[in-house]
């Protein structure tokens, strides 16, 4: 069984190169396996969405401030007329937490509308739409903090519908072998994304000014909206130039059956599920508290410059990318070696939680600005080891139904996303250390909550309400474990299990 690595190469295809550059870009279409292609596309997907949700943390810096009368005909970097008032860190946190408001309500019914009309067209669309509303945020920030929350909403509404689409996708696409490293590869976009917005925002805002943020992502954004329509395919059936040898592949580990009927009940019952549910909320948590308020914190607490506070901002996501991959990687290799899928999960979505909230609590106990550093970026940067965990666990217990499990996380998960932000602008008033240390504490128990709960209810085993079929709802075999390593189960499968255990 093949078991390759990212970006490994095979004759496929159909793409005729001309010359040039053209003739580089064509060959490689055609040598590159078109899940591998789909990856990538995915993590550039993730990178544009995460730059629209990042970029107003450090736009909003420059943005809020009052601008004196006396300089409004000197402004060398064609800065807005904003605002008449300063905008205070409360209402800060209304309008970075907005994005939330939208973004919440659009979960749910992905679940339905990923499998009516599929994970491609929701992904490409939500990506895409929300490129659209970033380059009008200036427009909506000029004219006043109720637009620009506005905007944020249809974003959040737009963005709603990704990480249920891409589950849709990996469910027809990924190998269970591959599928820890293909889905970390793609979720790390994310990371890269937020690294991209954070570190590259101050700078475009001291060379040009803050709206550019908005307005140069969000062409690329569309650009590769364009891109995605043209070369991603729903599955590797409805691929026209896929090779042969890797269709039959992906198909052969994947057994396709009928996931038209949810079952909602058994979902809402199962502990598994709620294990990702409580895990998803308190990683959430505290990467959108620091995601949000980061840039605030390093330029009222530590006095950074807007360039340097957005590149130090930056970096703790550039290595949870890292340690994401690495751990997706490393899991992988481990159920090679025979561990099972459960006692991976835990491993790494445990121990990231704990060491995050070691140095979330150690932030609390210096001023040092070195180490402040040192810490929020090791505290954020392990995120990446439940992320390993739990953001491929709805594949592992719920197969087919992965993006209705998404679905139902994100939408927990969503509330972090709008209570954190808030919280930290009410406890942030007066802009003290003392103050932010409540925010760190806070995130500290989140994190230590989130391990408790998902040692004790979590799984990696394929759940019996996943198997697809009503017949086996109530299944008489006990041993899923076989079955596990699959994204989709047949039934003839189980049938043939439970003779063989007779």
């Amino acid at each position: 069984m093949e078991n390759k690595p990212i970006l490994t190469s095979s004759s496929s295809g159909s793409i005729r190169p001309s010359s040039g550059l053209g003739t580089m870009i064509c060959s490689w279409f055609n040598s590159t396996k078109k899940r591998h292609i789909l990856t990538i596309y995915s993590f550039l997907g993730f990178f544009f969405a995460y730059i629209f949700r990042a970029n107003l943390s450090v736009a909003i810096l420059e943005m809020s401030k009052v601008i004196p009368v006396a300089n409004l005909t000197k402004q060398e970097n064609n800065t807005l007329d904003l605002p008449e008032s300063e905008w205070s860190p409360l209402l800060q946190g209304y309008i970075l937490s907005s994005f939330f408001y939208g973004y919440i309500f659009t979960q749910i019914p992905a679940a339905f509308l990923t499998s009516r009309y599929g994970g491609r067209n929701l992904f490409g669309a939500g990506v895409g739409l929300s490129a659209f509303l970033c380059m009008a945020m200036p427009l909506a920030a000029y004219i006043g903090p109720s637009y620009l929350m506005s905007i944020r909403i249809l974003q959040g509404l737009c963005q709603g519908f990704i990480y249920p689409a891409m589950h849709c996708l990996w469910s027809k696409w990924c190998p269970p072998n591959e599928r820890s490293r293909l889905a970390t590869f793609a979720l790390s976009g994310s990371y890269i994304g937020s690294v991209t917005a954070l570190s590259t925002g101050g700078l475009i805002t001291i060379y040009l000014n803050w709206q550019s943020i908005f307005y140069i992502f969000g062409v690329l954004g569309m650009i590769w909206s364009i891109l995605w329509f043209l070369h991603v395919h729903e599955s590797p059936a409805e691929h026209k130039t896929i090779s042969n040898e890797e269709k039959n592949h992906i198909e052969s580990t994947l057994n396709f059956t009928d996931y038209s009927c949810i079952p909602w009940s058994n979902i809402l019952r199962s502990t598994p599920v709620w294990a990702i549910v409580i895990a998803h909320f308190a990683e959430n948590w505290g990467f959108y508290t620091m995601l949000t308020e980061m840039p605030t914190f390093l330029s009222d607490i530590l006095h950074f410059e807007i360039d340097e506070a957005g590149v130090l901002s930056a970096l703790p996501y550039l290595i949870m990318a890292k340690v994401l991959y690495f751990s997706g990687c490393v899991s992988d290799r481990l159920v090679e070696q025979k561990l099972d899928y459960t006692q991976v999960r835990k491993i790494f979505c445990c121990a990231g939680f704990v060491l995050q909230a070691l140095f979330m609590f150690a932030m609390t106990f210096t001023v040092n600005r070195t180490l402040l550093i040192i810490f929020v970026t090791l505290s954020i940067g392990f995120g990446g080891m439940p992320w390993s965990a739990f953001g491929v666990n709805h594949l592992d217990i719920g197969a087919g139904y992965a993006n209705v499990l998404m679905s139902i996380t994100n939408t927990f998960a969503t509330l972090a996303g709008i209570i954190s932000p808030t919280l930290t602008g009410h406890l942030i008033e007066d802009k003290t250390k003392d103050e932010w240390n409540e925010v760190f504490n806070i995130s500290a128990v989140v994190f230590l909550i989130g391990a408790l709960f998902f040692y004790f209810l979590g799984s990696g085993e394929v759940q019996h309400w996943a198997i697809g079929s009503k017949e086996l709802e109530n299944p008489t075999v006990s041993n899923y474990n076989d079955f596990s390593r699959n994204s989709t189960f047949s039934v003839s499968e189980i049938n043939d299990q439970e003779n063989l255990t007779k």
